[in-house]
């Protein structure tokens, strides 16, 4: 009984449904209301287009020349500051490290070049004139003996070797003049022989020792007499040359580390108002493509509004033309525009209102404008509705 009955009852139920499903979807929606009235253009003639405020100087975004982290934040937002203010401090412990290495690095340069300049000491001469009269004395006495190698008398060795020489020579003699042979053994004629040859050698051993003791000494007294008269010369001035270039170039790495350890101290580089601080004591601070800006600075006296026209409406803006910016959001408060210049390269649009109907698929030629500050109750980085008169 209920399976009978079931089926079609379901069946109505859909239909019901899908009935009033259509009668829902039919209904006409009624637009929201505006939350502000759409402002209009003043000139008969115009060009529209969205516009960002910055800073007349342009919105500065402060970055750190060198990785650290930040040891001390000075700027505060809205606060105006002179150019070369300081608006925050990196660790500075390692620049000041390498600034001292470098100082003392020019103190030992200097130092240097005085020792230098001022040599020889007084007290280094009286050595180095004894030990060339000893080097001379030297030379003097190996002469002297080897002009002893003809003399006999004395315990000169090489006299003592020419004697040696001479006997063996006259006994050699005595035995090959006598007229028989025999009388002295073959053995005994031998060894007078002999000890002909060992005198010989022994002589001009001696003698070679002599000569080169001689030369030895020669070339002593030579290096002595050298060194002495270099030391009384004093310094070389191509030795001073060097020393000066060293002195410049530890000066210079003095100046490359004090201008990296100034560099850690973050200046402001206009006169303007800090706009945006994001940075604290105790973070770290990039370089690169993943830094991130630590301050936000620029001159807001006055203002300046950054207009986004079209390219297909671009010929139609002149230099020189007229505008009139209102507050986005309050169609009743609005400037007058001092146009200011053109950026000459066409840009791809980006999205400024977040509407979801603005097109970002074109380009963009976009005109600066200039404000008073004081004729518009406006912030930094709010958007306008700008109409720029054309013929």
């Amino acid at each position: 009984m209920i399976r009978t009955y079931l089926l079609p009852v379901l069946a109505l139920a859909g239909i019901i449904f899908a009935g009033w499903s259509v009668a829902q979807g039919s209904k006409e929606v009624v637009p929201a209301p505006a939350v502000a009235a759409a402002a209009s253009s003043p000139f008969p003639a115009f060009v529209a287009g969205a516009g960002m405020v910055e800073a007349s100087s342009e919105n500065i975004a402060i970055g750190v020349p060198a990785p650290g982290i930040v040891e001390s934040v000075a700027a505060k937002t809205g606060v105006a500051v002179k150019q070369e203010d300081v608006l925050f401090v990196l660790d500075q412990g390692s620049a000041r490290a390498a600034v001292a290495v470098a100082e003392a690095a020019v103190v030992r340069s200097k130092a240097e070049r005085d020792r230098l300049a001022q040599s020889p000491r007084p007290e280094e001469i009286p050595p180095a004139q004894a030990h060339a009269a000893a080097a001379a004395a030297r030379f003097e006495d190996a002469q002297r003996q080897l002009g002893l190698y003809e003399g006999v008398a004395g315990k000169d060795p090489v006299a003592a070797a020419r004697v040696e020489l001479d006997q063996a020579k006259r006994e050699l003699g005595y035995y090959e003049s006598l007229p028989d042979k025999k009388v002295v053994s073959t053995e005994d004629f031998d060894r007078r022989r002999f000890a002909l040859r060992v005198s010989e050698s022994r002589f001009a051993e001696e003698l070679e020792r002599r000569r080169f003791a001689a030369r030895e000494a020669e070339a002593q007294a030579a290096e002595a007499n050298g060194r002495l008269a270099l030391l009384q010369a004093g310094a070389w001035k191509a030795d001073l040359a060097v020393a000066d270039a060293a002195i410049a170039a530890a000066q210079a790495q003095l100046g490359a580390a004090q201008e990296a350890l100034a560099k850690l101290t973050v200046r402001a580089p206009i006169d303007g108002t800090v706009l945006q601080v994001s940075v604290h004591p105790g973070e770290s601070l990039l370089v690169g493509p993943s830094a991130r800006m630590a301050v936000l600075l620029g001159t807001i006296d006055p203002l300046m509004v950054r207009v986004d026209i079209d390219e297909n409406d671009a010929w139609r803006v002149r230099a020189g033309a007229k505008g009139k910016g209102f507050l986005r959001g309050n169609s009743t408060i609005s400037t007058d525009l001092v146009f200011s210049r053109f950026e000459p390269y066409v840009v791809p649009k980006r999205s400024l209102t977040g509407d979801t109907t603005e097109r970002v698929d074109t380009r963009v030629l976009q005109v600066l404008f200039t404000f008073d500050r004081a004729s518009l109750p406006v912030f930094v980085g709010q958007q306008m509705d700008v109409f720029v008169e054309a013929p």
